[in-house]
């Protein structure tokens, strides 16, 4: 929208509100109330907390952002470019998400590499004396 453009419509909206004092009063009314309602927890239709089962199905397809009680452990990790375009281009060739890909990748990983990572726990536990 061109300066023009935006100059006319604030002149409108102006000339509107002038001529509608009431109907302008009557807007900022619902809305404050509708905020003073979500503000003291009396809205209806809030979301309630997920049951374990659903938390743990979520979890399990990493669809937690969003609902109540749902928690998946995250990372803020930095890739190279090229890592993170390679990421970028096979998750959209999987047809997933880049964080669906990385999970797909390090599910592999741990397959290969199972009885080492078993191994590497193990150790820990024996010099930390503690279960992990």
């Amino acid at each position: 929208m061109t300066e023009e453009q935006k100059a006319a419509r604030r002149e409108y909206k102006r000339r509107w509100r002038q001529a509608n004092p009431e109907k302008c009063k009557e807007q900022q009314m619902r809305f404050w109330t509708k905020k003073a309602e979500e503000y003291n927890g009396k809205k209806c239709g809030r979301q309630s907390t997920a049951s374990e089962k659903e938390q743990e199905e979520r979890a399990a397809q990493g669809r937690t952002q969003g609902r109540k009680g749902c928690r998946v452990g995250r990372f803020n990790i930095g890739f190279t470019t090229d890592n993170r375009e390679y990421i970028a281009v096979m998750s959209r060739v999987r047809g997933e998400d880049m964080t669906k890909f990385i999970n797909y990748v390090i599910a592999e990983h741990r397959k290969e590499h199972g009885d080492a990572y078993e191994q590497a726990k193990e150790i820990i536990r024996n010099v930390k004396g503690e279960a992990i």
